[in-house]
């Protein structure tokens, strides 16, 4: 398979006029992208050299208003939102992923952990990884269309090293994790628990936001979850989530409890998005979708509120063409409004991305 360096370096390559020898070369690329979505294509925990995928995010943006603001102006320009190499493969039994950002030029290791199936029904998982109480903060946010997970997940979904276990049983699965949290090494842990139940039909919280990826019968799932850091004066939170696909229909919210004295003294875990502290909040978000056109489209919508003493909440609306690599390579029109009763807090931005990855 055609190495992500070696891919990026043919999509830029300026176009040359050729004959048959040039046309079979631009035709041979053709297969190699079109592989690159193909179900079963590759394994990516096949072999202890394993498989380096990548994931690459480019949107261009334009914005009004305070929040938005760089540099006291508003955007008007391109970003790169993501740029990811993840190098899986397996050792035995064992299975491994690491994973580093290149967003800002230099790698910057992310994730870095082992994985071992002891039985049908119990995984265990060491090293580095994030935060497992929502679903949503497991997942890669290479999955959201968005590209700004939703706020209960975004202060959720932090890495640190650990050992996690989990298992299932019928339609029920839960997960006991153990961290470092925000103090690292010292004596105090980051202790996560979550129990998911499947009520209807298989797990609404598969690999994908939206109802792409998931079977024509109805998925209704259900999850708890609560997580202490000890380093965090008073840092219980608790969390339920629930979905819901009923293609081409789907549904899915977030609701997180702070405890009322959350980091109140310690001051280790402020709000990263609103710079605010989170004792005693209670943020939620709900996000909607429908796919339509033979899986090629798909409308989302999100509402977010941030429970702040400014009634802060986001409204975000969305357009997804898939191409027929699915949300592997895909367009994004998006748009989000951040309204609230302070004046920085407020603002508006229309972005269109285009993702791309072989993971």
């Amino acid at each position: 398979m055609m190495t992500p360096v070696f891919l990026a370096l043919s999509l830029l390559a300026p176009a040359t006029e050729g004959g048959p020898s040039d046309q079979a070369d631009w035709l041979e690329l053709d297969r190699e992208i079109a592989s690159l979505g193909a179900p079963g294509a590759q394994n990516p925990y096949d072999g202890a050299l394993g498989h380096i995928a990548f994931e690459l995010i480019t949107s261009y943006q334009a914005s009004n208003g305070e929040f938005y603001e760089v540099g006291g102006d508003d955007i008007l320009g391109a970003e790169l939102r993501r740029a990811r190499l993840i190098w899986t493969g397996a050792v035995g039994e064992m299975r491994y992923v690491i994973s580093g950002d290149l967003e800002s030029g230099t790698m910057e290791l992310k994730d870095a952990y082992a994985a071992w199936t002891c039985s049908d029904s119990l995984d265990f998982q060491f090293g580095r990884y994030k935060n497992p109480l929502l679903w949503g903060g497991r997942l890669t946010s290479f999955a959201d269309p968005f590209l700004d997970v939703p706020i209960t997940t975004e202060e959720n979904n932090d890495r640190f090293t650990g050992i996690l276990v989990e298992g299932g049983m019928a339609d029920f699965s839960a997960l006991l994790s153990v961290q470092n949290g925000v103090d690292d090494m010292s004596d105090k842990q980051l202790i996560v628990g979550r129990l998911q139940w499947d009520i209807l039909g298989e797990s609404a919280f598969g690999r994908w936001h939206g109802a792409y990826g998931y079977g024509e019968e109805l998925a209704f799932s259900a999850a708890v979850a609560a997580s202490d850091d000890g380093a965090i004066e008073n840092g219980t939170v608790i969390a339920e989530e629930l979905g819901l696909v009923a293609r081409p229909f789907s549904l899915r919210g977030e609701a997180v409890q702070y405890d009322d004295e959350y980091d109140v003294g310690s001051s280790l875990d402020p709000d990263d998005t609103l710079g605010i502290a989170k004792d005693g909040t209670s943020p939620t978000s709900l996000t909607a979708g429908y796919l339509f056109g033979d899986d090629t489209f798909e409308l989302l919508a999100r509402w977010e509120r941030f429970d702040d003493l400014a009634e802060t909440d986001r409204l975000s609306f969305g357009l997804v063409w898939y191409s027929s690599y699915g949300p592997n390579g895909r367009w994004a029109l998006t748009y989000q409004e951040l309204g609230s009763e302070d004046e920085l807090l407020e603002g508006e931005r229309f972005e269109l991305s285009f993702a791309l990855a072989n993971s």
